[in-house]
């Protein structure tokens, strides 16, 4: 699938269960937005690339385009069920991946491998971004001259925004070079940056480089 020219998907109403799949059940699937264009879930729906085992996937947002979602999962979406191969790239000035719903939850390499590189001016924005999660989940994360901002906290769980890499038993690297992140939340979840296990999802293997 391919978007351009400020093209626009919006998906209505309060279904939990809408989705937009990028490389579906044992399937390969490709998505590429420029120009401007825009994909809005609303609060309760979801971005899923290869999200489940045997599928990989690719979502490119550039030059300007958006993803809003409430949870997005690169490569598995799931602590128990196996992910596929998921990969994400966020780049160019205005070119942002959010989940700003309920859930605010990012997931790279939940029971899989996923990837997300953001660069040039792009954003990621969120309550919770998961670098490599739970048993079999493998996550890498590259940010150069981007923009990570997560903040706030969930409603659903009341945890507080934070940035974790290698949780649950999962594997994470996050490498971040000439970029802003951002952790906050002045609610009582508070705020925390995780390597290699959280208080809520210990055990986990983690790599952070910042330069």
């Amino acid at each position: 699938l391919n978007m351009a020219g400020g093209s626009t998907i919006n998906f209505t109403g309060s279904a939990a269960s809408a989705s937009l799949q990028v490389g579906g059940t044992n399937g390969t699937g490709s998505m590429t937005m420029t120009g401007d264009s825009v994909v809005n879930m609303g609060a309760t729906g979801s971005v899923l690339v290869a999200s489940s085992a045997a599928s990989t996937g690719n979502l490119t947002i550039a030059a300007g385009s958006v993803v809003n979602a409430d949870n997005v999962g690169i490569g598995g979406n799931s602590d128990t069920v196996a992910g596929g191969s998921g990969s994400a790239v966020v780049t160019g000035a205005g070119s942002v991946l959010s989940a700003s719903g309920d859930s605010g939850f990012i997931s790279v390499g939940r029971s899989g491998t996923g990837s997300l590189i953001v660069s040039d001016q792009g954003t990621v924005a969120a309550t919770i971004l998961n670098i490599g999660r739970a048993g079999g989940g493998v996550g890498a994360l590259t940010v150069d001259n981007g923009v990570i901002n997560l903040s706030g906290q969930q409603s659903t769980t009341g945890d507080g925004a934070a940035l974790s890499i290698g949780n649950r038993g999962g594997t994470g690297v996050a490498t971040i070079s000439n970029s802003v992140v951002t952790i906050t939340n002045m609610g009582s979840g508070g705020a925390s940056l995780n390597v290699g296990g959280s208080q809520i999802n210990p055990l986990g293997t983690g790599t952070l480089g910042v330069s």
